[in-house]
């Protein structure tokens, strides 16, 4: 008659050692995608001539940037040109806007960049703040 009892407790074991896995296992829909912050500043790298800062989320074959185009005491209108890349060819170029509100305001923004479509996908984004028509140097940021 031992035999039951063995039974009983290989199937309890089986089941502690089963249900430990499952709850140890990460949810494939709940993955990370990996995240960059970014900020750039423009003209001689002075955020009194514009700003931008945030975070890129890189997924499979596009991103998504987040955060805010920065006017200060001295840029009135500042432009934030984003250019999504495959290697060297250019996909996606987007551009954000601030102007026509007080100095020293913010404007958020939060959009999807590249193409769903293209194999491979975007690897490099390239960051440049304008303003009134004046560049800084531009900022790459890469898969």
């Amino acid at each position: 008659m031992r035999a039951p009892k063995f039974l009983a407790a290989g199937i309890a074991l089986s089941a502690a050692l089963v249900g430990s896995a499952v709850v140890g296992q990460a949810d494939p829909a709940q993955a990370a995608y990996p995240t960059q912050n970014f900020q750039v500043n423009g003209l001689y790298n002075l955020p009194d001539n514009g700003s931008t800062d945030g975070t890129i989320t890189w997924y499979n074959r596009t991103a998504n940037v987040k955060g805010a185009v920065w006017s200060s005491y001295t840029a009135g209108s500042v432009t934030v040109h984003f250019d999504a890349f495959a290697g060297s060819n250019l996909i996606d170029p987007q551009t954000r806007t601030y102007g026509g509100g007080p100095l020293n305001g913010y404007m958020p923004f939060n959009f999807p960049i590249g193409d769903s479509d293209l194999p491979g996908g975007i690897n490099r984004i390239r960051i440049t703040v304008c303003a009134d028509g004046v560049c800084g140097k531009q900022a790459n940021y890469s898969k």
